[in-house]
């Protein structure tokens, strides 16, 4: 009987218990201790990051002050191998190279870090009612603005980093790049087509046969030349769209010459040294290796120094100038020539200037009082910030043919030819400021095509045989 009743105890006790237990589990106070551990164990996964995080930033940290410290020696370098005239000046080794994957690394972990705030933000948010929901939209927008932003800077980063390693890589060789708005039915002194580019072409065959690569930079509307042969059968000549390079698809198709110039550096594989030239330049005799860069590999300027400012007639664009800190001064009064430049320097100027050729681009035609000729701007920059100095002026050879023209051109371009067969010219400029009237220009036109052809007469390799020149006769207005 005892036994019975110590059994029956036992069970009533264990049964009381249960219920208990599972009475406590439902209770408010066990539940909010259950969403405290919760939060704590959050709170605590979060420090974890947090820890990790700043552990890795202190490597990054190290990571830069090293690389500082060896930018620096590598400055000084610079500046020493300036103060020597037979050395080259490098902008850019492995360690730049380093430096540069250091900060693509270390926004790539911002990166990663603001799309880990994002998703988790969101989770959370999916728990709160609509109302707490609306609170949110701020952050969200502004995160989202950071991972736009970071990833435009990153792709950025990149590109140029291509760049430096492309500089590092160099073999010395010179390459050409033009600037060429197309053949268009446009009667508009400045979009003429006048077989420029052709006979530039044919001067170059002839006179500067080491050149290295000639690229064409055209808008992506532009008709192929009819006389040229196709992309696939081209040796040094490529043709490029512009376009691609621009900061913002908005700004192109462009009718800004500057404007190209802003995106020539960024062309994959172009060698560090290059020569800026326009479709109305001709060669004229043959081309000293010496012409555009000097023994250690430093652009030619073919004028005396002098300065002017960049903006100098419109005051609100001065005065954009000053808040942005844009350039303000630029190198004076040098002559229409083509302009030898730089890579590297062109990307020590964009560091220092960092949204000023953005601004450039943004401008889709000249205007007179945006001299934005960049070359200019580059060469003022160059010489203020210890990058080249000024060397002795030579000789250019260069000849600018006459602006102003009678109805009537046959004796002023039988002078013409005159004095580039006798006279010790390297390259010249011909400018289009013929007749605006359609029957008289079409005259001077073939007074203008035979011209060119006595002074280039044979076609290079790049031509197509027999094109059909129907275009120096008919003019479609």
């Amino acid at each position: 009987m005892l036994k019975k009743d110590s059994q029956k105890t036992l069970i009533i006790f264990i049964v009381t218990f249960l219920v208990l237990l599972t009475f406590s589990f439902r209770s408010p106070g066990v539940k909010n201790t259950r969403e405290v551990f919760q939060r704590k164990k959050q709170e605590f996964q979060i420090e974890k990051e947090e820890e990790q995080y700043e552990i890795e930033l202190a490597g990054y940290r190290e990571e830069r002050r090293i690389l500082s410290d060896k930018d620096q020696a590598f400055e000084a370098l610079k500046i020493y191998r300036l103060e020597e005239d037979e050395q080259e000046i490098i902008i850019y080794d492995e360690i730049a190279i380093a430096k540069s994957e250091f900060e693509i690394k270390k926004k790539e972990f911002l990166l990663e870090r603001y799309f880990s705030e994002l998703e988790k933000k969101k989770k959370e948010n999916k728990e709160k009612p609509k109302s707490e929901q609306e609170k949110d939209k701020p952050f969200f927008l502004g995160i989202k603005n950071k991972i736009q932003n970071l990833q435009e800077e990153l792709k950025k980063d990149k590109q140029y980093l291509q760049i430096k390693k492309e500089i590092v890589q160099d073999d010395g060789k010179v390459d050409l790049v033009y600037s060429w708005g197309g053949i268009t039915q446009d009667m508009y002194i400045r979009n003429r087509y006048n077989y420029e580019l052709q006979f530039s072409l044919r001067s170059v065959d002839k006179y500067f046969p080491w050149v290295n690569k000639i690229y064409l930079l055209i808008n992506y509307d532009t008709t192929y030349p009819y006389w040229l042969k196709p992309q696939e059968e081209l040796d040094k000549i490529v043709i490029l769209d512009r376009c691609q390079f621009f900061d913002h698809p908005k700004d192109c198709p462009t009718k800004n010459s500057f404007a190209v110039y802003s995106i020539a550096h960024k062309i994959p594989g172009l060698s560090n040294k290059f020569v800026l030239i326009d479709d109305d330049f001709f060669f004229n005799q043959p081309v000293p290796e010496d012409y555009f860069f000097t023994s250690n590999n430093l652009p030619k300027v073919y004028q005396p120094r002098r300065h002017q400012r960049t903006y100098q007639r419109v005051d609100d664009l001065l005065d954009l100038a000053r808040e942005r800190e844009f350039p303000l001064w630029k190198y004076a009064r040098y002559s229409h020539i083509p302009k030898s430049n730089r890579r590297d320097f062109i990307l020590k100027f964009e560091e220092k200037y960092p949204s000023f050729l953005e601004f450039v681009q943004s401008h889709k035609v000249r205007h007179r009082h945006l001299a934005e000729d960049l070359s200019m701007i580059y060469f003022e920059f160059y010489y203020r910030e210890n990058i080249m100095k000024e060397l002795p002026v030579e000789e250019s050879k260069f000849c600018q043919l006459s602006f102003h023209h009678e109805d009537d051109i046959t004796e002023e371009f039988e002078q013409s030819y005159q004095k580039l067969t006798t006279e010790d010219i390297i390259v010249f400029n011909q400018n289009d400021n013929f007749s605006d009237d359609v029957q008289i220009y079409k005259k001077q036109r073939k007074v203008l095509w035979n011209f060119y052809n006595k002074l280039y007469p044979d076609s290079p390799d790049f031509e197509v045989p027999n094109p059909d020149h129907k275009a120096n006769t008919e003019i479609v207005i």
